[in-house]
């Protein structure tokens, strides 16, 4: 990776050393090896050489829509309940596979097909090559993974607009070429039988102001089959009008029916537009660095490093990463317990509703893009707290593993509030709360996803998504306003729905678990203590009802409701079942009903908040790297996985979407604000144990006060060596 033009203004490096100390090193802990890391560059290497040999593949730098390719090589997720027998009781590690994705495109028939390579933790001479059950991906599904078939489809579009070159520079301002223009592009078909891609064009090709720099000039392409002479143009829309090839609209141009009429962003708009810092005043006081945290006594996890396992408190747990989706959390234990067996994202779509062709077919599932292959470094200081643990990523890029730096931070923070406290007339006590933070960042086009997996030391769990970044952005244009908001001179930010699904394959006490869904209703009691002419109360009554099917919900409005994963089969000794709730910790959304024309099969799992399954080998994920592609018949239709199964005292996966509608606004310019964006998801202890689980902290204070004077009589800080001399009861 390359840093250009790096230029630090204004700071000195002595500065920086006088008051800045150095960070500490997380403690080391050994962990059992990790069943679920992505594979080693040995086992990439080992795998490739076994498919390279048999399909006769050509590598991706050199490979074209004619040849056999990998578009995918990644670990195959090994079975849960091997892994539970090396988890639980020293049982094998579970060999090793990699799964693989083949673009066949020397058959006559071409297709896409997966495949499991291994085991490769074994001899060589053992390694197979095995066919999975998953259905042949049409070819013209494919993703313009190899390099050539990349550079074919750019070299079509450049030589088909050739001829209308000179009006598109009158129209627009800049000569016809793929220096001056870039574009976005959206498939416009449900299925595999065609490969038809709406593009509007950018004038701005070099840099993030690409994405407010689209000029309105729409073109449909049919890039269907592997032979660059049967592509085609099929139609232009320009200023609300379409013409259906390029020779109607040339002649129109040429007889002076169509108009410069639609106004386009200046070189200068569109450099200040994506600036950090206009020429401005410096805010009061904000020449000073912003507060930060430190551990005075050192990091409070331990990492084993090589396994991805860390503890901290009393948590641990192995993580992961994937191509597809990015990090992972599973074997999570909480005070030996396992909570967890898995914690990941699944999907992200973004779904646009605009009256221009190429908005209104951008129905996105960012799985398809990459999320894990897309996974940004994190910038030291600024995206993870000052002493953050960085590790990296590995990735196949189709000839070799790639590692990225610095994608994965692990830090410690502060809440910033008590986690329990109480000032009462005879005593005061108070816990200090902090939270372990796992974090990620996603890129796959204009937004980055924030991805966090929290911990907190009672117990609980979140998850959360936020997004920043730029806005997928169209050209205004009649009627536009009932889609979206201007946010410049020339162009509109479109209405449309973040939906992020994570898949919770809890395991309360065991494999076997219960959704219970605890409830108020409201009933009109009269007691016995009560007279007889006295009126009754209106109650709040307690209703439980175990959910006895796979079944998909929604949140109440008022939060009146309460879904409890419990395991029926134990009991607490105060007679409860134990159990986790799950609730929103945020905002939470799905998609919005009744606007699924561009996703039908694909996506089923955003139009509800929450689901609940049976757990199964083949439900593995709730989507694929095609599901964007193939909205008709995707690969995975999660619909699938709701089949009435009877769900009383069985594993269970629950799948619950975060996310937000988003109308944009001015002021999402020139970038959306994590800040507003956050949406989470939080596990918490429901009847767990007898009591809450931090009450053993030792950063803790107690104080006992004398109920007539007020007086502090006595204190007792635990675990506090330096708190920097600050005296909690002061005046």
């Amino acid at each position: 990776m390359k840093f250009l033009g790096l230029v630090l203004v204004g700071v000195a490096s002595t500065a920086i050393a006088s008051f800045c100390p150095a960070f500490s090193h997380y403690e080391e802990v050994k962990s059992k090896e990790n069943p679920f890391n992505q594979l080693s560059s040995d086992e990439f290497s080992k795998a490739y050489q076994v498919i390279y040999d048999k399909f006769n593949l050509t590598s991706l730098e050199d490979a074209g829509p004619t040849d056999n390719y990998v578009e995918m090589l990644t670990l195959n997720p090994p079975k849960k309940y091997e892994t539970l027998g090396y988890l639980n009781d020293d049982g094998d590690k579970p060999d090793r596979y990699a799964k693989v994705l083949i673009a066949h495109g020397v058959d006559s028939d071409p297709t896409i097909k997966t495949y499991t390579v291994g085991p490769l933790n074994g001899d060589d001479n053992e390694i197979q090559v095995h066919t999975t059950n998953a259905s042949p991906i049409p070819f013209n599904s494919r993703r313009t993974k190899a390099h050539k078939d990349k550079m074919l489809e750019k070299v079509f579009i450049y030589y088909a607009l050739a001829p209308i070159g000179s009006i598109i520079e009158d129209l627009l301002g800049k000569p016809w070429n793929l220096e001056e223009y870039m574009y976005l592009d959206q498939r416009a078909n449900l299925d595999g039988d065609k490969r038809l891609r709406w593009l509007e064009l950018s004038q701005k090709p070099d840099d993030s102001a690409f994405w407010g720099g689209f000029t309105g000039f729409h073109v449909l392409f049919d890039f269907t089959g592997q032979k660059f002479s049967d592509w085609k143009v099929l139609k232009v829309v320009y200023d609300d009008k379409v013409w259906r090839g390029l020779e109607d609209f040339k002649n129109d141009y040429d007889n002076g029916k169509i108009a410069k009429t639609l106004p386009q962003f200046t070189e200068k708009q569109l450099d200040h537009w994506t600036r950090r810092r206009p020429d401005v005043p410096v805010r009061d006081l904000e020449n000073r660095t912003t507060p930060t945290s430190l551990s005075k006594d050192g990091l409070r996890y331990r990492l084993d490093e090589e396994e991805n396992y860390v503890s901290w408190l009393n948590w641990g747990f192995f993580f992961s990463h994937n191509p597809e989706t990015g990090i992972s959390i599973h074997d999570l234990k909480f005070n030996d317990r396992r909570i967890a067996y898995e914690i990941s994202l699944q999907e992200a779509v973004s779904h646009y509703s605009s009256n221009s062709p190429t908005n209104a077919n951008s129905a996105l599932l960012d799985r398809g893009i990459g999320l894990g292959e897309k996974l940004t470094p994190l910038m030291k200081g600024y995206d993870c707290a000052e002493e953050a643990t960085y590790l990296s990523t590995r990735n196949w890029n189709g000839t070799h593993d790639v590692v990225t730096p610095n994608t994965v931070c692990i830090f410690e923070m502060p809440l910033l509030q008590p986690i329990s406290r109480h000032y009462g007339l005879e005593d005061a006590s108070a816990n200090k709360a902090s939270k372990l933070v796992i974090r990620s960042i996603s890129t796959p086009g204009n937004y980055d996803y924030l991805i966090d997996y929290a911990l907190f030391p009672d117990g609980t769990i979140e998850v959360s998504a936020a997004a920043s970044g730029y806005l997928l952005q169209s050209h205004i244009s009649k009627g536009g306003d009932d889609f979206g908001t201007r946010v410049s001179e020339t162009t509109a930010g479109n209405v449309h729905d973040h939906v992020i699904l994570f898949k919770f394959d809890l395991d309360i006490l065991g494999e076997s678990n219960t959704l219970v869904e605890k409830s108020i209703d409201v009933e009109e009691r009269k007691f016995f203590w009560q007279d007889d002419d006295e009126e009754g109360y209106e109650s709040k009554i307690i209703k439980s009802r175990n959910i006895e099917q796979e079944k998909a919900m929604n949140w109440p409005y008022n939060y009146d409701r309460w879904l409890l994963l419990s395991n029926l089969d134990k009991r607490t000794s105060l007679g409860y079942n134990p159990a986790y709730r799950i609730m929103p910790s945020t905002s939470v959304i799905h998609d919005t009903p009744g606007t699924q024309s561009r996703m039908k099969r694909n996506a089923v799992f955003s139009r509800e908040h929450v689901y609940v399954t049976k757990y199964n080998e083949d439900e593995e994920s709730a989507s694929s790297v095609y599901n964007m592609i193939l909205p008709n018949d995707p690969p995975v239709d999660f619909s699938t996985f709701l089949n009435n199964e009877d769900i009383v005292q069985e594993d269970l996966v629950l799948w619950a979407n975060v996310g937000m509608h988003h109308l944009p606004r001015a002021s999402d310019v020139p970038t959306t604000l994590f800040l507003e964006t956050k949406s989470g998801i939080m596990l918490s202890p429901f009847n767990y144990g007898d009591e809450e689980f931090s009450r053993d902290l030792t950063n803790a204070i107690y104080a006992t006060i004398d109920n007539v004077t007020d007086e502090i009589t006595s204190v007792e800080v635990y675990n506090n060596a330096d708190n920097c001399g600050i005296d909690p009861f002061s005046a």
